[in-house]
This record gives structure tokens, sequence and C-alpha cells, in this order.
């Protein structure tokens, strides 16, 4: 029905806004985690929604502390009836490049050469598009979109934890920085 993705698209946007406007707001009730030291893992189009609120302000920023983004790139695919429809193919692709070029914190990248929603050239040149000098990095995979075993998940979650905490010993094999950056 494309009245109730657009009303399902109009409250992603509202919520994305207000994330926008009051940063991130701290979570209610017990403190069962440090809000002031978050790590994020968010793959295809939720990973373009984390992009944008990550970009959106400097306190998100300081408060996130790394980053894991998959199946993601500068192009939007819609993926079929019914789902949202596509925004602007240059709208698009310019926010989320520019996105990128504002965030500074560490990152991993997960990209997949087979991925027909997000196609690793251009997984590949926004990745490029991050200024992060330091703990960034690319993991170029088999597969399509968003194909990852256990183990991977598994390997993306302790880069993670590693990256927000390096005291802390974390078992995994570990990313090479991708040559050139």
């Amino acid at each position: 029905e494309p009245a109730v993705a657009r009303d399902g698209m109009e409250s992603s946007l509202r919520a994305l806004a207000d994330a926008r406007r009051g940063g991130l707001a701290p979570p209610r009730g017990p403190r069962l985690v440090n809000e002031r030291r978050v790590g994020i893992m968010a793959y295809g189009i939720g990973a373009v929604v984390a992009l944008d609120a990550l970009a959106a302000e400097e306190r998100a920023q300081a408060r996130i502390v790394a980053a894991v983004f998959g199946g993601v790139s500068d192009v939007f695919q819609q993926v079929g009836p019914g789902s949202a429809p596509a925004p602007p193919a240059e709208h698009f692709s310019a926010r989320v490049l520019k996105n990128a070029e504002r965030v500074r914190t560490p990152l991993l990248m997960v990209a997949n050469e087979e991925d027909e929603l997000a196609p690793l050239a251009r997984a590949q040149a926004l990745f490029k598009r991050f200024p992060i000098l330091k703990n960034k990095r690319l993991k170029i995979r088999a597969g399509g979109h968003l194909e990852m075993t256990a183990a991977e998940l598994a390997e993306q979650d302790a880069w993670l934890l590693g990256a927000m905490d390096p005291s802390v010993e974390h078992h995994f094999t570990g990313y090479a920085d991708c040559p050139g950056h």
C-alpha cells in the first residue's frame, strides 16, 4: 500500500528530525550502559539513517565513539512493491556523501562483492569520503546484500568493542586497514 509506505517514511523522517534537533536523547530508567560511550552497528538503510544522525551534530559524534556500517552506499535501491519510494537519486547521493565527510568516528565498513543494493564500487567510493585518519577500515567479502555469517557478525562486534575501549581484550581475527587510507 503506497499510503502505508508513505506514512512509515514520514514517521521515520519525523523521528530523525527529532533526533537531529535534540541530539541523542539519554536513556530513561536504570543506567545499564554508559550513554557517553556508545557504539553503533547498522546495516542497509539503517546505516544511512545512523550516518544522518551521526553527521547531524557534534554532540552525537562525541557520544558515539565507534561505528560499524554494512550494506551501505550512496545509491538508494527500491527493494520491491510496497517499499518506500526512492528519493531523487542526486539528492540522496549528495546527502550521503556530505554526511560521510562530517564523520570523525572510528569506522569499520563492510561491503559485499555481489551486493545488488549497495554496489561494491559505490560502497568503496563512499568509504573514501570518510576523513578519518586513524582506525578506518573496509572489509570486502563475497556475497550479496547483507549476507554475513554469525562468525563475521561476532568479528564486527569484537572490532566495535575494541575500538570503543582498546584496553579490553577482545577475540577476533582483525581487519587490515584499507590500502591507501
